[in-house]
């Protein structure tokens, strides 16, 4: 269990985070959502230990994440950035297999779980590739498929893990983005904890089975999608009036309404 106690944080004077308490079961897809500004990557890298809070705690199974060394959270957590700063141009298999530095699990081990990582996200064809020939979707899924081997588990023993994923389908395609979060909740399924930032509100509510909705830096609501959704609600939260359409046996659905602005022409 991932929690975050009373978390307050702020950055350059500015509080971005006022007091959030969540907490994140194996088993959870959550997804984060709420408008730009909202505190939403913040608490993702509260949630990492990348920033500390001013106030409050972030706890793992009961212990500080602060008195956890960094390797054992590191072959617990791992975590797919909104965008990554990787410069060498290494082949993508390489890349992937960067995942498994906090193991000790083998070479023979870790390379069947790069294989199987590869395929899982449809790259196998670009194990040989070299990364910076790659398209900004293609580095995208490259990152996804090292985070999946960090927690890969090579047996049956080790501790739920977790994925957090900061927008990661933003720079992917259509078919991308479904695959992407198919198989990060494939792993939930399995039983690790999955975090995603998600800005497409109808994703989050087709693969997320808890919304977790941000504003402001403070947590305005916090449930299954089908119940908190609502056209009142989803307009409150992002400032724009939506209709939300539910269809027995879906997920609910967001349309924002177009909002016509007539100017008079000037004379």
């Amino acid at each position: 269990m991932l929690e975050a106690r009373n978390v307050t944080l702020a950055r350059n004077d500015r509080a971005i985070l006022q007091g959030v308490d969540a907490r994140f079961a194996p088993g959870e897809f959550v997804a984060i959502v709420g408008p730009n500004g909202a505190g939403k990557s913040s608490l993702v890298r509260a949630l990492t230990g990348e920033w500390a809070p001013q106030t409050g705690e972030v706890f793992l199974d009961g212990r500080l994440l602060t008195a956890i060394s960094r390797r054992t959270l590191a072959q617990r957590m791992a975590v797919v950035p909104q965008a990554s700063l990787l410069s060498f141009d290494f082949l993508v298999e390489e890349i992937v297999a960067l995942g498994r530095l906090p193991h000790a699990t083998g070479a023979a081990t870790d390379l069947a779980i790069v294989t199987q990582a590869l395929v899982h996200l449809g790259l196998e064809a670009f194990a040989g590739r070299r990364y910076l020939t790659l398209s900004g979707g293609e580095r995208q899924r490259v990152h996804l498929a090292r985070a999946l081997v960090q927690i890969w588990p090579a047996s049956e023993s080790v501790a739920p893990p977790i994925l957090i994923l900061d927008e990661p389908t933003s720079a992917l395609d259509l078919a991308q983005q479904h695959i992407a979060l198919e198989t990060a909740s494939a792993r939930a399924q399995d039983g690790a904890t999955v975090i995603a930032v998600l800005h497409d509100l109808n994703l989050a509510a087709e693969y997320a089975n808890r919304l977790l909705v941000l504003k402001a830096g403070q947590i305005v609501a916090d449930g299954e999608p089908a119940e908190i959704m609502s056209d009142q609600q989803v307009s409150d939260w992002f400032g724009c009036p939506v209709d939300v359409w539910r269809d027995p046996g879906r997920p609910p659905q967001v349309r924002a309404r177009r909002q016509r602005h007539l100017r008079a022409a000037k004379s």
